[in-house]
């Protein structure tokens, strides 16, 4: 008799156990999260220049990385991901 498998959710984790995510991902939904509210608090000047695009680069970023953990080729999203990161932190230092 065959030994059953065990049942699983819809994301791939038997019943009680935690999806693990690389960390990178859990690391920028962090930042995500805290930089939301930083883009409230700028100058009306930059919260409609800069703080639009920060506000759109931080869940790009986050997708971006979601779809290289689960992709086959990483190389090229990795890629995209860093270019991300590039273009937030040149706004971040154009925010001060």
């Amino acid at each position: 008799m065959a030994e059953a498998q065990p049942r699983r959710n819809f994301f791939g984790a038997c019943h009680g156990e935690k999806k693990q995510y690389p960390a990178m991902v859990g690391r920028t939904y962090e930042f995500a999260l805290w930089l939301l509210p930083k883009v409230d608090n700028f100058p009306k000047a930059h919260r409609f220049t800069v703080g639009e695009r920060l506000t759109a680069n931080g869940p790009d970023l986050l997708t971006t990385l979601v779809e290289a953990a689960y992709s086959r080729d990483k190389a090229e999203l990795h890629k995209l991901a860093n270019r991300k990161i590039n273009s937030t932190r040149y706004l971040l230092r154009l925010a001060k």
